[in-house]
Order: structure tokens, then sequence, then C-alpha cells
């Protein structure tokens, strides 16, 4: 329900405003947002099955890609950023199977450490 409020907002704003600031909001926009998807999807990793925590985290990073591809994009007058997202899109599925497990490992070991000092507190 949010994701379509958001992107009906984006909408509105984007057929009122064609101006080069404007562009600029959008663009600020995609990323403030893309960021804050990729921080929910690090905290919610475990909650997952491995399939849809790799299929969600890499269609969330490779929005955060394409957001950031546009900043160059406005940045840079260069072409060819569409080959650019291709290319990075193997990666970042890549970078996502790393960060789940990591995340994942990070988890366990804390946990761990925790039922060791319980136990060491039990006795």
């Amino acid at each position: 329900m949010a994701l379509v409020i958001y992107r009906s907002i984006v909408a509105t704003f984007s057929n009122f405003c064609g101006s080069d600031v404007c562009s600029w909001v959008h663009i600020s926009v995609y990323i403030i947002s893309s960021g804050m998807l990729c921080y929910q999807y690090y905290k919610q990793i475990p909650y997952y099955n491995k399939f849809v925590s790799i299929f969600c985290g890499s269609l969330i990073f490779i929005y955060f890609w394409v957001s950031i591809n546009a900043l160059l994009m406005k940045l840079l007058d260069v072409n060819g950023h569409l080959v650019i997202i291709f290319i990075g899109i193997p990666f970042i599925t890549l970078l996502v199977i790393n960060l789940r497990e990591k995340r994942i490992e990070g988890l366990m070991m804390t946990n761990i450490d925790k039922l060791k000092i319980d136990i060491d507190s039990l006795i």
C-alpha cells in the first residue's frame, strides 16, 4: 500500500514539474527512498527464506543501483548507463547473497555468545 502511495505521489509530481530543478528533486527522492529500503532489507534479512530474501534484496539493491546511475547520468553527460546498469546486476545479486550470509552469521554468533554467557552465569 505504501508503495502505491509513493509511486502515485512521485508520478503526480513528475507530471506537474518538468524543469531541471525537478529532476534533481526526483533523483534525491529516489536515492533517499532506495537507501531506506536497503536499510529495511538489511534489518529484515533473517525473517525470509533464502529465495525470497535474495530475490527481494536483489530488486531493492537494483533500485538503489538505478538511482545512483541516474545521479551519475545527471552529473556526467555520458551515454550508455543502461549497459552499466545491466552489467551491475550480477554483481548486485552476489553482493546480496554475501550480505545475507554475513548478516545471518553475525546474528547467529551474537546469539551463541549470549547463550554462553547465560550458561556461564548458571554454572
